[in-house]
C-alpha cells in the first residue's frame, strides 16, 4: 500500500486506505450511486467494526449462484471475494488448485463465488457484473482468467481490456455480456451477494463459509483442518 501523495493524505484517509483501501472521497463518491452506496457503507462499516462478528448464515445456495463441484456434495465452501482484491487473487491461482485437487473433484465439496467488490470500486463492480453474465459452465473460468490478468490490470490502471479480454479468453458473446451488465436484475443479484455477506458479518475478502460456519483461517492448512472431520468416513 502506497500512502505517498501529492498533497498528502490526512490521517482519516490514512486510515480508511489501511482498513479498506479506499479515501473518504471514493466513499463519497461511492456513495452517490445506487449499488455504489452499498460498496461506501460496507467499507465505512469495515472501518468502524460494525458486522464485525458473524450473526447468521449466509444466503442458501441458488441456481443463479456461480459455483463448482458437485451439487449433491456433502459439504459448501462459500467464498466471498472481490476480482480487484489481491489477497483474493492468491487464494484462487494458489489455494483453489489444491481445493479442487483434493475435495471438488472427489465430490466432497461444492464451491460457491460470491461477490464483496472492494476498491477500485468501477473495476471491482464491472468484473463482479460480467462473471454473472455468463454462461454458468464459464463463470469459473472467466474469474479464473480475471484473477490471473489481476496484476497487469492493477499496473495498467484497471483498463477494459482486462474485462474483455477475460469474456473473450472464456469465448463468451461480448455484446451478449454488456447488455447483460446493463440489467437491473444482474445490479439486484449483486446487491444481494452484499448485503447478505454484511448480514453474516462479512468484513473482509476474502472470507470463506464452510456449511454457513465462518472460517477463521482461509488458508490451505486451515481448509484441511476444517474439512477433514466434516468428510471422513463419508
Amino acid at each position: 500500500l502506497d500512502l505517498a501523495s501529492d498533497p498528502p493524505l490526512d490521517q482519516e484517509d490514512i486510515l480508511l486506505l489501511l482498513a479498506v483501501g479506499m479515501t473518504r472521497a471514493e466513499i463519497d463518491r461511492g456513495l452517490a450511486t445506487s449499488l455504489g452506496e452499498t460498496v461506501g457503507l460496507e467499507a465505512l462499516s469495515a472501518l468502524t467494526g460494525a458486522a464485525a462478528a458473524q450473526t447468521v448464515p449466509p444466503p442458501p445456495v441458488t441456481a443463479s449462484d456461480r459455483t463448482i463441484g458437485r451439487a449433491d456434495a456433502p459439504v459448501t465452501l462459500i467464498l466471498y471475494a472481490s476480482m480487484t482484491c489481491p489477497h483474493c487473487a492468491q487464494w484462487i491461482r494458489y489455494v483453489l488448485p489444491e481445493v479442487k485437487a483434493r475435495w471438488i473433484e472427489p465430490g466432497h465439496v461444492r464451491l460457491v463465488f460470491r461477490d464483496l467488490p472492494t476498491a477500485p470500486a468501477e473495476a471491482a463492480l464491472r468484473a463482479a457484473y460480467t462473471s454473472r453474465c455468463v454462461a454458468p459452465d464459464r463463470a469459473f473460468p472467466l474469474i479464473e482468467t480475471l484473477y490471473a490478468g489481476q496484476d497487469l490490470a492493477y499496473a495498467a490502471g484497471w483498463p477494459d481490456a482486462w474485462i474483455d479480454g477475460a469474456i473473450d479468453a472464456i469465448g463468451a458473446d461480448r455484446e451478449a455480456v454488456t447488455a447483460c451488465v446493463a440489467n437491473a436484475a444482474t445490479e439486484a443479484g449483486l446487491r444481494a451477494d452484499m448485503v447478505g455477506a454484511r448480514n453474516a458479518g462479512v468484513r473482509v475478502a476474502p472470507t470463506i463459509f464452510i456449511d454457513g460456519v465462518a472460517l477463521a483461517d482461509p488458508s490451505l492448512f486451515g481448509l484441511a483442518e476444517a474439512l477433514h472431520p466434516l468428510i471422513e468416513g463419508r
